[in-house]
């Protein structure tokens, strides 16, 4: 009988112990779905009201693995519960200790102190050493990025040797990192336990010297050797902090930074948002964009300076120049990407607030061979950003895109997945697919193109040129290109060097001077051609539909499909009409 009632006690008392540990547990994982949860939707929530060079200054890695941590603070919860459990059976054993014997008050608060002080001590090393080493995974984590994104070219270059050598010194960093880490935290639990058994043996040789027969030694000493071992409980916490500590705050970061962009009470900025959105959308014609006086500084560098420029709404505008004169920065300023430094920059009259920012992009398109293109059917693509009905059908994008042939090559035609990136199409069917994208939104009042047509031949080039002119003739264009043929039929083209806007005419009127850059421009065209495929050992090998047909001639300097063009460009670097 008494062994039934003692097993029927411990079966209570674990029957006791499981009632409120299951509902705590259960509450704590719930807690921790819930806080992800929120996480990630406070996440996805501030993500548009981030400023775009926010992102400018991030690795792309380093944001996606930022996304892909989310799920860490799932653990929180558990993690101060196991805490919270701690401290408690801890406070509550060094309580039973000195209710045995209230002389050990001293041993046992100093070993109590002991137990908890030091892992708090360890908090500021480890948290240094643990971000030390987070700092080196992320380097990594940019590196394998970078490698699967550059995988082509590596072999194509054969450079896995360089690869391998900066991958093995990024992970001797990281490895080396990870040990000193974990050296220094062993060392410090090592130091706790001889502390804290220390104590605790001295709790128990103090109490068995003067109670040697008492029936309390034995329960005295397992409680004192429990404290220790409740120490190593918070010792693991203490290591897991910094980790989780530092993970949540770089998910904080950039909804952080949301909160700064977006300082303006809510109530004021939908009544600008309001204010922006009446006056673009009661506009029929284009946006008119004035630059007054503005510079633009990107790290330290001042990439445009002292620009002004004014552009009448429903005027199509060509940018012209050598590389670095700051073309694409000024698409971006227009965009609302980059911030005047100085100088004001206005639409319509606007100034470039984020409220004015975002209705502005509702009504503009942008054409740049960076534009994304997703791992989704063509259709997908194509309509990806069209809120309700596009004014354009389908058909009708993929008519004027031209991508009737890229239609018929795809298995499953317009369902088919396009590879990430855009890796089941050439680079430039993928130009298409962006320009048919654009081409869904024909009611855009300000379209911006940074070399729009890039990878397509001559003739496609004009083709898609004339259709993007005719489809958005009513709205405000701005063209960057390198093709000066393309830019006759534009009212006027603005020529850039050193990020300012040396020349500013009708592309005919800029030609006739000899002495002006846009004709210099021209000359150096011509004379590049002329010097490199007018030599006669090169061949020329013309590829449709897959075939390389070769013509042996080789005194042609432009496309034989382009006669009329090619003496008109000849008569513009002559200086002629």
């Amino acid at each position: 009988g008494q062994r039934l009632r003692a097993m029927g006690v411990v079966l209570g008392l674990l029957l006791l112990l499981l009632a409120v540990d299951l509902p705590a547990i259960t509450a704590l994982v719930a807690m921790g779905r819930r806080l992800e949860a929120r996480f990630r939707a406070a996440f996805l929530t501030q993500l548009p009201n981030i400023a775009d060079r926010y992102f400018h200054s991030r690795l792309t890695s380093d944001m996606a693995e930022r996304a892909h941590s989310v799920h860490n603070v799932r653990a929180l919860p558990e993690l101060g519960g196991q805490l919270l459990r701690s401290l408690f059976e801890l406070l509550l054993t060094a309580i039973a200790i000195i209710c045995i014997d209230p002389r050990l008050w001293y041993l046992t608060g100093l070993l109590a102190v002991a137990s908890v002080g030091m892992p708090l001590a360890m908090q500021s090393l480890l948290g240094e050493r643990e971000m030390r080493v987070r700092t080196y995974g992320g380097a990594l984590s940019r590196h394998y990025f970078d490698a699967l994104m550059g995988i082509l070219p590596i072999r194509t270059h054969v450079a896995d040797g360089a690869i391998r050598e900066e991958h093995g010194s990024l992970l001797s960093r990281w490895a080396a990192a990870g040990l000193a880490t974990q050296k220094l935290a062993i060392g410090l639990e090592g130091a706790q336990m001889f502390v804290g058994y220390g104590l605790a043996a001295l709790i128990a040789i103090f109490y068995a010297h003067r109670f040697p027969e008492s029936p309390a030694l034995l329960l005295l000493a397992y409680w004192a050797l429990n404290i220790p071992n409740t120490g190593k409980d918070l010792v693991s916490f203490a290591r897991e902090y910094p980790r989780h500590r530092n993970i949540t705050l770089r998910l904080l970061e950039p909804q952080r930074a949301a909160e700064e962009a977006n300082k303006r009470s809510e109530w004021a900025g939908e009544l600008a948002k309001a204010e922006v959105r009446a006056h673009f959308e009661q506009k029929e014609e284009g946006i008119a964009v004035s630059l007054n006086n503005v510079s633009v500084t990107l790290a330290g560098h001042t990439v445009l300076r002292d620009m002004n420029l004014k552009i009448a709404a429903g005027r199509h505008v060509a940018i012209v120049g050598s590389s670095g004169a700051g073309k694409s920065t000024l698409l971006g300023l227009l965009l609302g990407w980059h911030t005047a430094s100085q100088g004001k920059v206005l639409m319509d009259g606007q100034a470039m607030t984020p409220e004015c920012v975002e209705e502005l992009r509702r009504h503009a398109v942008w054409i740049d061979p960076s534009v994304q293109i997703w791992n989704r059917s063509l259709v997908d693509n194509l309509r990806f950003g069209c809120v309700g009905d596009a004014a354009t059908s389908i058909g009708q994008a993929v008519e004027e895109a031209d991508l009737t042939p890229v239609l018929e090559r795809l298995p499953e035609g317009l369902q088919t997945p396009l590879g990430e990136g855009g890796t089941a199409v050439s680079g430039g069917e993928g130009q298409r697919v962006r320009v048919g994208r654009a081409l869904l939104r024909p009611g855009a009042k300000l379209v911006v193109m940074d070399e729009p047509f890039r990878g397509l031949d001559a003739a496609a080039r004009r083709s898609l040129l004339e259709t993007a002119r005719r489809t958005w003739r009513n709205a405000t264009l701005v063209c960057v290109t390198h093709d000066l043929a393309d830019m006759r039929g534009f009212d006027r083209v603005l020529v850039m060097e050193g990020g300012r806007i040396v020349e500013d005419g009708a592309p005919f009127d800029l030609a006739r001077f000899p002495g002006s850059r846009y004709h210099k421009l021209i000359e150096q065209e011509v004379e590049l051609k002329r010097d490199l495929f007018g030599k006669a050992n090169w061949r020329r090998i013309e590829m449709a539909e897959g075939t390389p047909t070769e013509e042996i001639r080789h005194d042609i300097l432009f496309d034989e499909e382009r006669p009329a063009a090619n003496a008109r460009v000849r008569s513009m670097a002559k200086g002629a009409d």
